[in-house]
């Protein structure tokens, strides 16, 4: 199997083709900034994708400490074995990092991060509530885990 990876910076974007699979597509959202990340997952997940968001998740641990995060997972598809292996991995490893989870589209509660932190379901139109909700004061609120 071959794989081809390309990053591009101006846009932010992480392709990864694998000959015979679909095209993915890992987006670093632009309205990321300091300690939040947004993500928007596209497609199968594989291993090689996994290998390229480690270090975007470690540069912005080593910044800022405590992450907060929005997934958008409205084109999302799930994983192939081993990057569902590699989601195990990243939720244990990053477990103590990430404070607060917005996700967006993908009502499949079964794909979402299984850390014990405040998460928030929204509607792929409700994007901009998702941003301001990671952008508020942190207040544990037991309904959102």
């Amino acid at each position: 199997m071959s794989v081809f990876l390309c990053v591009h910076e101006s846009s932010n974007k992480l392709e990864t083709n694998i000959q015979g699979e679909e095209h993915i597509v890992i987006e670093v959202l632009p309205r990321s900034s300091d300690n939040i990340l947004g993500l928007k997952l596209s497609g199968i997940i594989h291993h090689q994708d996994y290998q390229r968001i480690f270090p975007i998740f470690e540069r912005t641990r080593e910044a800022h400490g405590k992450l907060r995060l929005l997934l958008n997972y409205d084109d999302f598809a799930g994983w192939d074995t081993h990057g569902l292996w590699d989601d195990m991995r990243f939720n244990t490893k990053y477990r103590h990092t990430v404070e607060r989870i917005a996700i967006v589209g993908g009502d499949d509660e079964e794909s979402w991060p299984r850390f014990t932190v405040p998460k928030k379901y929204f509607a792929p139109q409700e994007m901009d509530a998702a941003w301001d909700w990671l952008h508020s004061a942190f207040i544990i609120d037991p309904c959102e885990y």
